[in-house]
């Protein structure tokens, strides 16, 4: 072999064991690091969508919390009761009271498991300002509650 030849094969031969150590270097170190780095930036997603849940979470926790606190109790027929007793004192200060005035109660709605809504159905004839000052009034009330079906007649 003349000199030419032994730098040529001394090069091939430095050739291939460069590419063999850049391959045992990329199975061994580089393909398992970007493999982590991928895996960290996904973990870090998932850290950003846990905190966005986890306000979100908080936030309906002081809203159910500050619910709750409107809630009338557990005992359904001492709240029904209650509910009663609230909405005859209502319509009195509002002016409405007498034989014009009807109270039903409204079999309990069941809104989870363990909680249920008392309803009544209030007729009553009086005027619009009557009927304005008891919207009012039940907006000042420190309870949850909802009005529906609303009949106005002349």
């Amino acid at each position: 072999m003349n000199p030419r030849e032994r730098i040529l094969a001394l090069i091939v031969a430095v050739l291939v064991i460069v590419g063999i150590g850049y391959m045992g270097v990329n199975r061994l170190l580089i393909s398992p690091a970007s493999k982590l780095d991928r895996q960290a930036e996904e973990l870090q997603g998932k850290i950003e969508r846990m905190k966005e849940r986890k306000s979100t979470y908080q936030v309906q926790a002081r809203r159910f919390g500050d619910l709750a606190a409107k809630a009338l109790g557990g005992d359904e027929n001492r709240t029904s009761e209650l509910v009663q007793a609230r909405l005859f004192t209502l319509l009195e200060l509002c002016g409405i009271s007498g034989e014009s005035m009807s109270l039903t109660p409204q079999s309990p709605k069941k809104v989870t498991e363990t909680e249920k809504e008392v309803s009544w159905v209030v007729s009553a004839d009086g005027t619009l300002e009557q009927l304005i000052d008891l919207f009012y009034l039940l907006n000042a009330e420190p309870y949850l509650q909802r009005v529906e079906n609303l009949s106005i007649r002349e």
